[in-house]
């Protein structure tokens, strides 16, 4: 049976979750990587905490300040990388976002990755009139770096996510974060973001403002992302795998 905690993000769960439940069960340990992942897998699997360690990831973008897009853009945008379906919550954002764009005739939304707009997202563009304001690009990690870098800020309304990669390369990138309240959304972001409530229009809407609106508040998020981004470092990463395949080795010593 699907966890209602993931019904709508996972739809094939119930076929994972078994395969899911055997490897758990059979682990001696489990490395997570976020507490809210900890927290997840004894809430749905029942596991002892004591057998989850939790090890963070970190950000691998690098921002090369010579280098350049190669392609036009807007002056000035709101990002919006990778997939767009399901508890990516993109349809939400966008319509948030439809009156700030309305509001500010010289912003657009920049979408980075995730395919081509598919009809449906087309028809709701041009539903909310704003289909000649939102864009869709492809690229490498070179030139995602320099979206993160020009745009306005990076926006991330998913509902969920089990560490949220993107968060860090926003801190890397120079750019301010404004993302959803859930998950490990605020554990990996701490004060580096402007958060909402990725349920709420009204809540999106209104943060986008704050941000939009106040150019020190945006200096304030992409200082304090610098500072939080040095909490994670895949060297951290390594070291704390080890010391978990350590504690393995002797427990069966």
């Amino acid at each position: 049976m699907i966890h209602e905690k993931f019904s709508e993000f996972f739809p094939t769960y119930d076929i994972t979750a078994k395969n899911k439940r055997i490897l758990i069960e059979k682990a001696s340990k489990i490395i997570a990587i976020s507490k809210n992942t900890k927290k997840d897998l004894i809430e749905i699997f029942g596991v002892e905490p004591s057998k989850i360690e939790v090890v963070y990831h970190a950000n691998s973008l690098v921002l090369d300040d010579n280098s350049s897009l190669g392609v036009s853009v807007p002056k000035k945008y709101i990002l919006f990388i990778g997939q767009r379906s399901g508890y990516k919550n993109f349809d939400t954002f966008i319509r948030a976002t439809a009156a700030v764009l309305n509001e500010n005739i010289e912003l657009s939304i920049a979408c980075v990755g995730g395919g081509r707009f598919k009809t449906e997202e087309l028809s709701l563009l041009s539903k909310l009139k704003i289909q000649d304001r939102v864009f869709q690009y492809d690229g490498d990690d070179e030139s995602l770096a320099q979206f993160y870098k020009k745009a306005v800020m990076f926006i991330f309304p998913s509902l969920y996510e089990g560490f949220g990669i993107p968060v860090l390369e926003a801190f890397a990138c120079k750019c301010p974060l404004v993302c959803s309240n859930t998950s490990s959304l605020p554990e990996i972001a701490g004060n580096g973001a402007e958060y909402f409530d990725p349920y709420s229009e009204k809540s999106i809407h209104q943060a986008i403002k704050n941000v939009l609106d106040d150019s020190n508040y945006r200096k304030l998020l992409i200082s304090n992302g610098s500072e939080r981004l040095k909490k994670f470092s895949w060297k951290q990463t390594a070291i704390d795998t080890k010391k978990v395949y350590e504690s393995i080795l002797t427990s069966q010593s």
